[in-house]
């Protein structure tokens, strides 16, 4: 709690201890706590309940796990699986002249992420969708818990979950978009930062056509979900030199630079 009140300031502290007290008294995702920190334009909005909202807020936001990245002066950064706008939040407060390509799949998460990032309309584009290999559409499974969600590749679409089985998944379709077309959303070049938490889909971006887009890519954060997904990760970036190391959940990588034939 001290490095919250530090951090924050006791008025957004006791916002999340309220958060807390509530989800153990039963309150649900429905509920939205509007924080206020210092130092940013607008409260920033989180799920209550049992919702990953808290703990994306209180690592990006309030510990400020992205703060080690030397970036310089960026100017484009990709957010693939961008949830809630946390990390957006955190790069467009901190780097004014940064421009985002923030894509999430989920209905009702986006729709946080699209209010959190809201004073920054004019830096970020907004992609409700999924990352993949190519453009096109896909199924959202929305699972019980929700930091399980993923998507896959086009089946029979099951829309709603069956009654005699609450822990069922809920499928819907959703538009899917390869990395060469959020390049040019945020207007093409270099992309400064590819953050990216896909939930195993990093499998199928990073070994399908991975060469077309990477030489654009300058450094990479990236949580990796398995042995595939760390085989066609490192398989794609087997071309490039880079700094790699492991940071808490994620992989770094920094300032790749295609290997040169010897």
């Amino acid at each position: 709690m001290y490095r919250a009140i530090g951090g924050i300031g006791l008025a957004a502290t006791l916002q999340l201890v309220r958060r807390r007290l509530g989800a153990a008294f039963g309150e649900g995702p429905d509920t939205i706590y509007r924080i206020q920190v210092a130092g940013y334009p607008n409260p920033i909005h989180i799920r209550g309940g049992n919702s990953s909202d808290g703990f994306a807020f209180y690592q990006l936001i309030v510990m400020k796990d992205l703060e080690f990245l030397d970036l310089g002066s960026p100017k484009l950064i990709i957010d693939a699986g961008a949830n809630i706008g946390m990390a957006s939040l955190y790069l467009l407060n901190r780097f004014p002249s940064l421009r985002v390509v923030a894509v999430e799949p989920d209905p009702d998460t986006f729709r946080l992420c699209q209010m959190n990032l809201a004073p920054f309309s004019d830096r970020v584009v907004l992609v409700k969708g999924a990352v993949w290999s190519n453009c096109g559409q896909l199924v959202f499974v929305r699972e019980k818990v929700e930091w399980n969600s993923h998507v896959r590749g086009m089946t029979n679409v099951h829309a709603d979950p069956k009654e005699s089985d609450p822990a069922a998944a809920t499928e819907t379709v959703v538009d899917s978009f390869d990395l060469p077309s959020l390049i040019a959303m945020g207007g093409g070049g270099q992309v400064d930062l590819l953050k990216m938490d896909i939930e195993g889909s990093e499998k199928e971006v990073f070994s399908v056509n991975a060469g077309a887009w990477l030489p654009s890519v300058k450094n990479i954060i990236i949580e990796l979900h398995g042995p595939e997904c760390e085989k066609s990760f490192e398989g794609a970036l087997s071309v490039y030199e880079y700094e790699g190391f492991p940071y808490r959940s994620v992989t770094v990588c920094r300032n790749l630079l295609a290997r040169t034939a010897s």
